[in-house]
């Protein structure tokens, strides 16, 4: 994989991927992903493989992925719970 290929392309995905909301540091944090190594989109694929693989093996809650992410969104302590399996 390359680097992304121009700064427009740069822009947009980080835009898209930098709510307004979020914090100065999480910025700086994608920043660093998208930037430094040039191996952007392998990184972020790879994030989106960790994440995926995290919800496919929690089993305490039988029910799909989505409603496992919604679970953890509204309960801290479930999404701590997922994040250390």
């Amino acid at each position: 994989m390359s680097a992304l290929p121009n700064k427009r392309v740069e822009r947009t995905l980080r835009a898209r991927l930098i709510p307004k909301r979020m914090s100065a540091a999480n910025a700086q944090h994608v920043g660093l992903l998208l930037a430094g190594t040039g191996h952007a989109a392998h990184n972020l694929a790879l994030l989106r493989s960790i994440a995926l693989t995290l919800w496919q093996h929690e089993s305490t809650t039988r029910c799909g992925i989505k409603a496992k992410r919604l679970k953890a969104g509204w309960d801290h302590r479930y999404l701590l719970q997922v994040l250390a399996s």
